[in-house]
């Protein structure tokens, strides 16, 4: 009798070695990705959702390092009710997006638009806190444009 290791390997976010079944959500995720790089246009919001331990947390990592590797800035965050979403992203996008500004000197016109749509949603928070978030580049009018960010 030959003896398998099984690759279930118990524990919230444990990479398994092998992802198996995923193969049609990873391909759809790339999907997604080439076609937002080559035209723009996205998709609705996905949902994950699925019994604890089947793996959701497992697969969105896995969706980060899908998008690291075809360069796209990717963050985690947690929403909580304690912080606002906007809040939440801003602290989690200041040193990715800092990074990116520094690199070089030059900024892509991709970069200069993301900014622009990024920029409508301005933080400031009060002195004991002191976070503020600001771009001088006019925000794009009818991407984002009403400062509201909410679930």
């Amino acid at each position: 009798m030959i003896r398998r290791i099984n690759p279930y390997r118990p524990g919230a976010g444990r990479t398994p070695p092998l992802l198996a079944g995923r193969e049609q959500p990873r391909a759809d995720f790339e999907r997604l990705l080439d076609t937002v790089t080559a035209t723009g246009q996205g998709d609705r919001s996905w949902i994950m959702s699925g019994l604890r331990g089947v793996g959701k947390t497992v697969l969105l990592n896995d969706y980060v390092a899908i998008a690291g590797d075809k360069a796209w800035l990717t963050v985690k965050v947690e929403a909580t009710r304690a912080q606002s979403l906007a809040a939440t992203l801003t602290k989690a996008l200041y040193v990715p997006l800092r990074k990116l500004t520094t690199q070089g000197g030059r900024v892509s016109a991709a970069w200069s638009k993301a900014v622009a749509v990024f920029s409508a949603f301005r933080l400031t928070v009060d002195p004991t806190g002191t976070y503020s978030f600001g771009v001088d580049i006019k925000p794009a009018a009818g991407t984002a444009d009403t400062g509201e960010l909410s679930l």
